[in-house]
């Protein structure tokens, strides 16, 4: 079987969705660890809307850039040095996307609705919590994409090396 855009782009989103999903049980697991689940578990209403949008930007963006990488991955010609580090990219990307969105939303909708809480400025909470996000979800974002790389590499090469099936004889001869 030959490699195609379409079959790239299809195992390239898959794995992309895939990893976000286990990112986001990376993500509760370390606030677990960090006795901090109540954030998520019973968060106030203004950071729950933060919550909602940063999910969803992350489910967004792991398709949309998940099909690039696809794309990249054939005009690559399925090289796993290129496979890894579209993996890493596309990883921190998705995380930085998405936790940006989600600090976003809910900084504004936490002054907004309570002025008094805000001692800096929305823009220096967003960046507080951004990169927050971003210091403990780097490292497993990090080797999320070099597995995505690796599981890219290996599924793209067995589809190529499936042959289609025999045709099958008539029993009647």
């Amino acid at each position: 079987m030959e490699l195609t855009r379409d079959i790239c782009v299809r195992v390239a989103m898959r794995w992309s969705l895939f990893f976000a999903a286990l990112g986001v049980l990376t993500a509760f697991l370390l606030l677990v660890l960090l006795k901090i689940q109540a954030l998520v578990t019973d968060p106030v209403p203004e950071s729950l809307s933060g919550i909602v949008v940063g999910l969803a930007t992350l489910c967004l963006s792991a398709a949309l850039l998940g099909r690039l990488a696809g794309r990249i991955v054939y005009l690559s010609g399925n090289n796993i040095a290129v496979n890894l580090v579209i993996g890493m990219v596309l990883a921190l990307v998705c995380l930085i996307i998405s936790a940006v969105a989600g600090c976003v939303v809910g900084v504004f909708l936490a002054v907004s609705k309570q002025p008094s809480f805000v001692r800096s400025t929305p823009l220096e909470d967003i960046g507080v919590l951004s990169l927050l996000i971003l210091f403990y979800g780097g490292a497993p974002a990090a080797l999320f994409g070099l597995l995505y790389g690796v599981l890219v590499k290996v599924t793209l090469d067995r589809k190529m090396k499936r042959r289609p099936a025999a045709p099958i004889e008539s029993a009647s001869r």
